[in-house]
């Protein structure tokens, strides 16, 4: 059953699916330490920065500029570039996209996909937002037997309106990362859609020339 024809006529649910392809998640939480809600501290000087925790950067493989493929959709082949760089002092790992349908019908997807580490409960951290309006949420237990693999939650912009208001989908995603060689990654996922169907999909990333 497709469920995505009654609100995307014009543009087939791969194309809508790849869109979602390029879904990353994160939490984020803020706390005020003691010291500054005591009006305790180390005075004018710059307090030195919290180390970041080591297990952030088992992301490092994907720092620097990728290009990324996808399996054409009917409309035209679809492009993804990515670039990723280290931000807060080194705690969250801020991943651009840049998703290209080469199709006038479907408008580019520019996403900022943000990666971190939660001390609490041992996991990477993913947080997912676009110019279409899409977000998510997801997260990992880390690299396992050469795998990693998240899982989380996407509410999927079907289509973008300037005007703010518009409709989406709530999709379930697995994604499985696997590094093929230094400077060559792969991607492959499963959306599954509210009836319980799925569809899977894959991209491949090489690391940037020049």
């Amino acid at each position: 059953m497709n469920l995505l024809s009654p609100t995307l006529p014009r543009w087939s649910r791969r194309t809508l699916l790849a869109a979602a392809s390029v879904v990353l998640s994160l939490a984020t939480v803020g706390v005020v330490p003691a010291s500054a809600a005591s009006g305790t501290g180390r005075g004018h000087g710059r307090p030195a920065p919290v180390p970041a925790p080591p297990q952030v950067r088992q992301m490092d493989f994907l720092l620097g500029k990728y290009d990324c493929r996808l399996p054409d959709d009917p409309t035209g082949p679809v492009q993804v570039r990515w670039n990723t760089r280290r931000g807060l002092d080194g705690h969250y790992y801020y991943a651009e996209v840049w998703q290209f349908f080469y199709n006038a019908a479907v408008p580019d997807v520019h996403a900022l996909g943000v990666y971190g580490w939660n001390p609490v409960d041992q996991r990477i951290t993913l947080q997912y937002h676009d110019n279409w309006g899409s977000a998510g949420t997801g997260s990992s237990p880390g690299w396992q037997d050469g795998h990693l693999r998240f899982a989380g939650d996407l509410l999927q912009v079907t289509r973008p309106s300037p005007t703010g208001v518009t409709t989406g989908i709530h999709l379930r995603l697995t994604d499985d990362w696997v590094i093929v060689s230094p400077g060559h990654f792969t991607v492959a996922q499963v959306v599954t859609l509210p009836d319980g169907s799925s569809v899977t999909g894959a991209m491949d990333c090489r690391r940037a020339r020049g």
